[in-house]
């Protein structure tokens, strides 16, 4: 739907401003003013000139507004981003200044090509993203991102424009009352005059990418209004289901970008990038605003639906954020956890298996993620595909995924439909029907993640990382398809025994969150699971690693990356153990935000870094912790490793100031009372807990065990464990280069 604006024009005829500026063509009109190219008189340099409409220049909210473009844009800094100027006035006329851009803009490509090859889709998506990305690390959302304001050079080079109605949502400044945006390309929390910040972005980026990728515009209708309204109650079709050939993992990236609650929403552009390139989407956290690396594959579970657990260590409840538990185990051994919340009439169930990748077979590799996809293929009351369509049919959504550890299956569905979640988990779990046709449709889906996990930045150095930390093979895995040859060769019966292995009842968890009543419902398991015949499963892995010296050094080069990437890693003890909540809270302190030590060091400081990250492993087995650093090109690698080496051996010698230990706990409280409003985070974490140290109950310990951190605990771990000794450094160029 065109929108068509009645504007007189707007002449800068004042003398003042062509005093300075020649004035050389209309670029184009917009809601606020007229765009003009012009030349500097004084520099020679072709500029665009945004010029107010007089009847709006006069109004002084608007006319600060108009400033305020020029305040936060002079914080974005990034090729991808149009630099602003000056802001001007000449008489009655007000306008600022801006970098012309040679081009068109991407409404008149798609105009000209509705839908784009998707290689050239993909690399306009990944420079607008970087550009939006920037702003978003300086704490700016466009507000208004649309077609009409992203060019693109006849180099191909693309640049984000106008961010006239942008708003900081720094320090939790969200704006309401007020809609400002486009119809067309407006997030529902705009269309209704709730608080918006750069999710709202997102879900823009969203509808490009849907109208760059199919050729079509997810919203159309007679009138703004119409569309608006569209936005907030409607979902457009599937972009696979407009264009079938369409590759699964970017359909699916789409719909999260533009999920009508921001919080399911992918939590920054860099995730939405990772999910682009075939990388896993991984669990929303709406405050954390952390960035997710190509070591998402490495760091956490491999998630094949929208949501990826959350272990609890990492969604912790403050004592004011309680979550009841009821524990009871059936007579083959599947343990069972409730947590009642009438607060919406839904619910969500999980079922967690000890069958992730450390726990496939020698010689089969991928084949914990082929059973993944296998438990949609068929049980023997469930036709293939059916299972999920049936949850689709109420109003439902499914999550699956594979870690390390586990793999886990989670429904939400509105609290009528229970008896519907229980019957399809039951019979899955029962036996699955494996068929040549079922069995080729999963490994295609597997063989398809494995080549968007390859084919995406960094994607390949990720396995080289733990071949160089650990020496246990088993401990090696951390991809669930990280070798062709061998998913290629999984047969029917390599499937079946693995079923019959490892998803039995003893070897699993479920966990239901939400409204229903937990008399009734203890009958209601009891009726579909009891009856699953009790078996014995596997012997578990032997993760045992070798107390062996790492202090090891490798440079590698990728062909797809495009700046350095500098990864160090050490060797860390598993969950359970009483150093691993330690050295999450150190990873905190190093590596959580923009106020973390490494960011406030490199990245805001000596300027060598663009992007820094901390995080440890949270699996049952040996675990490693990492600080991913994103060089700033041409800078001097080693300066940006000593440091990182600086800060970390500062806190193995005076360890983490009260207040800024403080401030870590009061960051991580504020983003757990957020996550956990989710039954499905909630489900998951209690089902993980069940199937990891049989205490689900421990999610309500963790205030206690966080009393007894302090200084000198954080200073031990750090002299412990982020030594020269224990460490791995690898260091990932661009291309060829060395």
């Amino acid at each position: 739907m065109a929108e068509t604006i009645a504007m007189e024009a707007i002449a800068p005829s004042t003398a003042k401003l062509s005093e300075r500026y020649e004035i050389l063509a209309e670029l184009g009109r917009g809601g606020m003013g007229i765009v003009y190219k012009a030349r500097d008189r004084e520099t020679g340099e072709l500029v665009a000139l945004k010029v107010l409409r007089p009847e709006i220049a006069s109004d002084a909210q608007i006319l600060e507004r108009f400033k305020n473009e020029l305040r936060l844009a002079h914080k974005i800094t990034h090729r991808h981003v149009a630099r602003l100027n000056e802001f001007h006035r000449a008489g009655d006329t007000v306008y600022l200044s801006m970098e012309f851009v040679e081009g068109e803009n991407l409404r008149a490509l798609l105009q000209r090509s509705p839908k784009l090859d998707p290689a050239r889709a993909l690399e306009i998506a990944r420079q607008i993203g970087a550009g939006l990305g920037e702003a978003h690390r300086q704490s700016i959302a466009h507000r208004d991102l649309k077609p009409e304001n992203i060019m693109v050079m006849e180099s191909g080079d693309v640049k984000v424009m106008d961010f006239g109605i942008s708003r900081s949502f720094a320090a939790g400044v969200t704006t309401t009352g007020a809609i400002i945006g486009t119809p067309a390309y407006m997030a529902p929390e705009q269309a209704e005059g709730r608080p918006t910040d750069h999710r709202t972005d997102i879900y823009a980026f969203g509808l490009i990418l849907y109208e760059m990728f199919t050729g079509v515009v997810a919203f159309a209708g007679e009138t703004p209004i119409s569309v608006a309204m569209k936005q907030v109650r409607d979902m457009p079709k599937p972009p696979r289901d407009v264009v079938p050939g369409l590759p699964e993992h970017i359909s699916r990236t789409i719909l999260k970008c533009i999920a009508k609650d921001p919080a399911q929403r992918f939590q920054s552009v860099d995730e939405v990038l990772q999910s682009l390139e075939g990388a896993p989407a991984e669990t929303s956290k709406p405050t954390r605003n952390r960035k997710k690396y190509w070591l998402a594959g490495i760091a956490a579970a491999v998630i094949i639906g929208a949501v990826a657990g959350i272990f609890w260590w990492r969604a912790r409840p403050s004592d004011s954020f309680r979550i009841p538990t009821e524990r009871f185990t059936l007579s083959n051994g599947l343990p069972v956890v409730l947590s009642v919340d009438h607060a919406a009439p839904s619910f969500t169930l999980t079922v967690e298996y000890k069958a992730g990748v450390r726990y496939e077979p020698a010689n089969k590799s991928g084949m914990a993620l082929l059973m993944a996809h296998l438990m949609y293929q068929g049980s023997a009351n469930v036709a293939p595909d059916e299972h999920l369509s049936l949850i689709k049919s109420t109003g439902g959504t499914n999550n699956y995924g594979v870690g390390l550890d586990f793999a886990e299956f989670s429904s939400n569905l509105p609290a009528n439909q229970l008896d519907l979640a229980l019957f399809l988990e039951a019979d899955r779990m029962r036996g699955i029907e494996i068929t040549p046709e079922g069995l080729e449709a999963a490994r295609s889906l597997a063989l398809q993640q494995h080549a968007g996990q390859l084919n995406s930045p960094y994607g390949r150095v990720n396995t080289r990382l733990l071949s160089l930390l650990f020496a246990n093979p088993v401990n090696e895995r951390v991809l669930p398809y990280s070798n062709v040859g061998e998913l290629s060769q999984i047969t029917a019966q390599d499937a079946a025994k693995f079923h019959s292995d490892y998803y039995v009842p003893s070897n699993a968890a479920i966990a239901l969150v939400g409204d229903f009543d937990a008399n009734t419902v203890r009958e209601r398991i009891k009726h579909y699971f009891g009856n699953v015949p009790k078996r014995q499963p596997a012997p578990a892995p032997d993760i045992r690693e070798p107390d062996t010296p790492l202090d090891k050094r490798e440079v590698v080069s990728d062909p797809i990356a495009r700046v350095p990437l500098l990864i160090l890693a050490w060797r860390a003890p598993a969950m359970g153990h009483p150093d691993w909540f330690p050295l999450q809270t150190l990873a905190e302190v190093l590596g959580a935000n923009e106020a973390s030590r490494l960011p406030a060091s490199l990245v805001k400081g000596a300027g060598v870094a663009s992007s820094v990250s901390a995080n440890i492993e949270n699996s049952s087995g040996p675990n490693f912790f990492t600080v991913i650093l994103t060089a700033v090109p041409g800078k001097d690698q080693a300066q940006i490793e000593a440091l990182c080496n600086r800060e970390i051996e500062r806190i193995a010698n005076e360890g983490v100031p009260d207040k800024e230990l403080e401030r870590v706990r009061m960051s991580a409280s504020r983003s757990r009372g957020l996550n956990l409003v989710s039954t499905l985070v909630r489900s998951v974490m209690l089902a993980r807990l069940e199937a990891s140290v049989g205490n689900p109950e421990a999610v309500n310990q963790w205030e206690d065990g966080e009393q007894h951190l302090s200084s000198d605990v954080l200073r031990r771990v750090a002299k412990l464990y982020l030594t020269p000794a224990n460490r791995v450094v690898l260091t990932v160029m661009p291309g060829g280069a060395q």
